[in-house]
């Protein structure tokens, strides 16, 4: 069966650190956090989930321009954005849409977005929400492999 993550950027592959620019690479968007690849990484070798973007930078590019970000970045795995017809203003209406278009319970969110607090229990015991300030780190990490291969 397949498995997925749901992935936002800001404050996940990209730690909020409003003192600090956030680096641009050479094809126009933003570095990712080393330590935040390193531990996607991880998921996806232990998982085999294939990555869902969510972040409110998926509409930006089409799917072909992520799939090259992300290798160019060295993340792992098969990588797709919300498809348009999931698209919502906020984020809680579209991890609400995908779960009940994809009838899984094979998935992750790795989000900092606090309003996923709400989500009804079933789909918030898949939520990891990471201090925007960090971003994905270990501990993090350990919880979504567990939840993924639960």
């Amino acid at each position: 069966m397949k498995k997925f993550i749901l992935l936002d950027f800001d404050g996940v592959m990209i730690p909020s650190k409003p003192w600090k620019p956030v680096t641009l690479m050479s094809d126009g968007f933003y570095e990712f956090s080393s330590s935040a690849i390193l531990n996607l990484n991880r998921i996806v070798k232990e998982t085999g989930a294939e990555i869902i973007l969510i972040t409110s930078h998926k509409t930006s590019y089409p799917n072909s321009e992520w799939i090259k970000m992300f290798e160019s970045r060295n993340i792992l795995g098969n990588v797709s954005r919300l498809s348009d017809d999931l698209i919502h203003s906020k984020r809680i209406n579209e991890v609400l849409n995908w779960c009940d278009a994809n009838k899984t319970d094979k998935f992750v969110i790795l989000d900092d977005d606090k309003s996923l607090n709400d989500l009804p229990h079933i789909i918030k015991s898949h939520l990891v929400l990471c201090d925007s300030g960090v971003g994905l780190n270990v501990e993090k990490t350990e919880l979504a492999i567990k939840i993924l291969n639960n």
